[in-house]
């Protein structure tokens, strides 16, 4: 029977950061991950914005988690031998008075200010686009690739000569051990669950509070688009992947009855593309959709099991992820390697309730 340190079940952006983490203080992990193509990792844009939502919040702790992510991706980066990390600005633009007004309100938040670009030029947009009421960018900001980011690194994982298991996860084969667990002929003293939407269908974490959240996008070819070097949100975010094709979406549904993309929506998306680029020609090359894993609470969740000291949890990261994984990894393995506490707004102690 091998022995191990740990376990990570999913490969997804927690789970290659985390056993990224842990592999290099000198920890023994194996992953275990089946390639699920519906995962949130694989479809969300890898979005990194200072500023979010109609009310113009800033993200939680961003200026000292922007950096620390940043840091981390340029030197992944180097050591995938690929580029990963996009920085480009975030522009927000106003089709309505209304929400022209909402920005005019937090626009003299001091907290908001270091995130301001100077360089917006609503002129140059409305050339584009038509009238506008008003907009803003934010910077620095950022997008994150991340389906090349978990495919590179499950090359590199591999080609280092580290263990994954490409397979889905069985329960029924997990037996937890006075100090530690055995899970096929693997042993470990610990397995990490970063498996996204699917911790509903997880026996030991599925009565925390997760509401997972369908989202829909088009990948659209867009000739003679000609903001490449910016993320535009109007109604839909419009993300340049390269090539001339984008990525645009998306939506946020919490009751579904399926993971399979919708007429609905396709129809939805559409037409706010479509408004939005006045007269630009465009082709749909691709309608996907996945489940994020969002809580109530806003926060991702990390820590032990309440009863179960051999299993751990890092969830619920959702549209943050990008920012947030590099912080919440190394968060995680401090506290495994050093016993560091965890930062109380991600600590599963809070959720001691549930269980």
């Amino acid at each position: 029977m091998s022995q191990l340190d740990y376990l990570i079940l999913g490969q997804g952006l927690a789970g290659s950061l985390l056993a990224d983490r842990l592999w290099q203080a000198g920890q023994k992990v194996a992953l275990i991950d089946q390639g699920h193509k519906q995962a949130s990792s694989q479809l969300a844009a890898g979005i990194i914005n200072p500023i979010a939502g109609r009310w113009f919040t800033k993200s939680w702790q961003m200026e000292r988690l922007l950096p620390i992510a940043f840091a981390y991706y340029r030197q992944l980066e180097q050591r995938l031998g690929c580029p990963l990390l996009e920085e480009k600005e975030v522009a927000m633009l106003f089709r309505f008075p209304e929400v022209a007004n909402n920005w005019m309100a937090r626009s003299t938040d001091p907290n908001l200010q270091p995130f301001v670009s100077p360089n917006f030029d609503q002129s140059a947009y409305e050339r584009s686009f038509g009238a506008l009421a008003g907009g803003v960018e934010f910077s620095p900001a950022g997008r994150l690739n991340l389906p090349l980011l978990i495919a590179r690194y499950r090359a590199y994982w591999q080609g280092q000569g580290q263990l994954l298991l490409e397979e889905a996860f069985d329960f029924e084969a997990l037996e937890l051990l006075e100090n530690g667990l055995a899970y096929k002929s693997l042993r470990a003293k610990a397995i990490i669950f970063c498996e996204g939407a699917k911790v509903q269908q997880n026996p030991y974490f599925n009565a925390l509070p997760f509401c997972p959240a369908k989202g829909e996008v088009l990948f659209v070819e867009i000739p003679d688009y000609p903001f490449d070097d910016k993320m535009v949100k109007d109604g839909v975010f419009i993300i340049p992947l390269g090539n001339k094709t984008y990525w645009v979406g998306s939506s946020y549904e919490h009751e579904y009855d399926s993971l399979a993309p919708t007429q609905a929506e396709r129809y939805r998306l559409l037409g706010q593309l479509e408004q939005l680029l006045e007269g630009h020609s465009f082709k749909v090359l691709d309608h996907r959709a996945a489940a994020r894993p969002t809580q109530r609470k806003r926060r991702p969740i990390l820590g032990a099991h309440p009863k179960y000291s051999q299993l751990y949890i890092l969830n619920g990261l959702g549209a943050k992820g990008s920012y947030l994984t590099p912080y919440c990894s190394a968060q995680l393995a401090a506290h495994l390697l050093e016993q560091e506490p965890l930062d109380k707004e991600f600590d599963i102690a809070y959720y001691q309730d549930f269980f």
